[in-house]
């Protein structure tokens, strides 16, 4: 009876060794698979070649304004920045625009039209429209795009995209605006302190012009394209 004890006794602490062992076995053989196994792909790519947060930024740009019949406008001026985090941040900037007539203009000014009065006075043809003279504006920016663009395999740039919108005061041959502006634009940053800014902005504001001697009301559209170089500070 003893005998019969210590048997199962002496089976039952085999069975036990042997799933031990086994268990072991496993626990190495999937250490030496994971250790085979390529790393998981990056998603994110969160370095940073250059910061913005907490640095102010300086800047002069040129540009030219968009969509316009009667007038060629250039735009000049200069801007200062300042962002809180890399993605949230204030843009100040005061723009001069030059503004000349048009190909247009002149052609159209240059028709000849006569009135029916008996002595057949010339009448001079002068289009009611809205030229642009200087411009105050402070936008929120938001930056929620940061990438790098392979060129060629012969550089790389670093850019951010963002977007902008603010009010101002805009003046103009009618008088002071306060306009709202939506704008759009791209660094592509150099060296460590220094960039290159693309700005698409438009400036949205009610215009008055004149037609057959009444004056209408309308929403004007003034688009600016402009290119700066920026530098940041600290």
């Amino acid at each position: 009876m003893i005998a019969h004890r210590r048997c199962d006794f002496l089976k039952s602490l085999m069975c036990a060794g042997f799933a031990l062992a086994s268990f072991q076995f496993m626990n190495s053989a999937l250490a030496a698979n994971e250790e085979l196994l390529p790393p998981p792909p990056v998603k994110v790519l969160q370095n940073r070649f250059f910061n913005k947060a907490l640095r102010p930024e300086f800047s002069i740009f040129a540009g030219t304004l968009l969509s316009e019949s009667y007038t060629e406008t250039t735009s000049f001026g200069l801007r200062a920045g300042f962002f809180f985090t890399e993605w949230v941040g204030l843009d100040y900037a005061y723009t001069t625009f030059q503004v000349s007539d048009s190909p247009d203009l002149e052609a159209l000014r240059n028709i000849e039209v006569y009135n029916n009065k008996p002595k057949q006075e010339r009448v001079l043809i002068e289009p009611s429209y809205v030229s642009l003279k200087n411009l105050h504006s402070l936008l929120a920016t938001l930056a929620p795009i940061y990438g790098k663009i392979n060129v060629f395999d012969l550089m790389i740039l670093y850019s951010d995209i963002y977007f902008s919108a603010g009010t101002g005061i805009l003046q103009t041959n009618q008088g002071s605006k306060k306009p709202l502006i939506l704008g759009v634009g791209q660094r592509f940053y150099f060296a460590k302190r220094f960039n290159l800014r693309i700005d698409a902005q438009d400036q949205i504001f009610q215009q008055v012009r004149e037609n057959l001697g009444q004056e209408k009301k309308s929403i004007k559209h003034a688009w600016t394209v402009s290119c700066g170089l920026s530098v940041f500070l600290w």
